[in-house]
């Protein structure tokens, strides 16, 4: 991981110009609720009909640029992680070549095919779809934030008495996946190894007969593989559920709060409603909701990403090395 720059900094162009484009994105989206304002307040309640297609032509606009800027995005990370993946990946395995005969005696060859396959494969996720999403939802919470304190400082303060509580959820989620995923990747590599070892010497087993013996031991691997798995499952569903009732729950608040706005007494309509609250509440639901679910994908990715890199083997042939150390070179 203390080389990792080297190989990030030959695309840090490229990514300065897909964030560029993420952020672009993001303040198109932000752009759509106010083009929709002006359709309630103008056309549907001002009776300005002449408005209503050069509003609906924006709308156009604005989804054919968010394709377009999300496209550039998509492309250019998936791109960099490519390449970030491939070399560091090419660069490890001639690395395994230069190591010692007592580095293989110590590791067995199903550790080595986890490292230099799931673990650059994480490095590979985390440079590109995960550090996006990561980037982006960081980026369109403080966007959003700031909408929603100008539409309406009094019904931003709901969303801001739900965040913490959604962040407790988060990094408890976040800590017990942690652990998950760091057992699963430890798993993965014995269980490459009873396969790796077995099909190597299959002719061995078959002339001392101990076929059931194998698969009995590969059993007991395959079963270990599941219930971590199973238990990552159970650790979701402990904590997705609460953040997206959060979420409706604060939605319904503030839906509540509005009325409370623009409803002087109980049950009585006004005779003229204005309409900039109901559309505030609207939009700060809205945009919350989308933010807070995003926010929980972010961090089981997270989990699942950073926890299980292993640390770099050094440069130095023979140098000796922790288990499940990966090259730095």
């Amino acid at each position: 991981m203390r080389n990792l720059g080297k190989y990030v900094k030959k695309y840090g162009i490229l990514y300065v110009v897909a964030i560029a484009a993420m952020v672009v994105s993001i303040l198109l989206d932000a752009a759509s609720p106010q083009i929709t304002r002006h359709i309630i307040d103008d056309v549907i309640v001002g009776g300005r009909l002449e408005l209503l297609m050069r509003l609906l032509l924006g709308l156009l606009g604005i989804g054919f640029g968010r394709a377009i800027f999300q496209y550039v995005k998509e492309f250019i990370f998936d791109y960099s992680a490519s390449g970030i993946g491939s070399r560091l990946r090419k660069d490890l395995f001639d690395h395994i070549q230069t190591l010692s005969m007592g580095y293989f005696d110590s590791h067995n060859t199903g550790e080595l095919m986890a490292r230099v396959k799931d673990d650059v494969d994480r490095i590979w996720n985390a440079m590109g779809f995960v550090g996006m999403l990561i980037i982006e939802c960081t980026i369109h919470t403080v966007i959003i934030m700031t909408c929603m304190f100008r539409l309406s400082p009094a019904l931003t303060v709901i969303p801001l008495l739900v965040m913490p509580v959604i962040a407790w959820y988060g990094l408890k989620m976040e800590n017990g996946l942690g652990q998950v995923y760091d057992k699963i990747s430890e798993q993965t590599a014995e269980l490459n190894t009873v396969a790796q070892e077995n099909l190597a010497g299959v002719r061995t087993v078959k002339a001392f007969a101990r076929e059931d013996y194998e698969i009995d031991r590969f059993k007991r691997h395959n079963k270990r593989y599941y219930d971590l798995n199973m238990e990552q499952a159970k650790l979701i569903v402990k904590y997705q559920p609460n953040v997206s009732f959060l979420s409706k729950v604060m939605m319904m608040a503030i839906i509540v709060a509005m009325f409370g706005m623009i409803m002087p007494e109980p049950f009585a309509m006004p005779p003229t409603v204005n309409v900039q609250p109901a559309y505030s509440a609207s939009a700060v639901s809205k945009e919350t909701a989308a933010s807070f679910e995003t926010v929980s994908v972010v961090i089981m990715a997270r989990a699942a990403l950073f926890p299980v890199v292993s640390p770099m083997i050094p440069c130095s042939a023979g140098t000796p090395v922790s288990k499940g150390a990966i090259s730095s070179c």
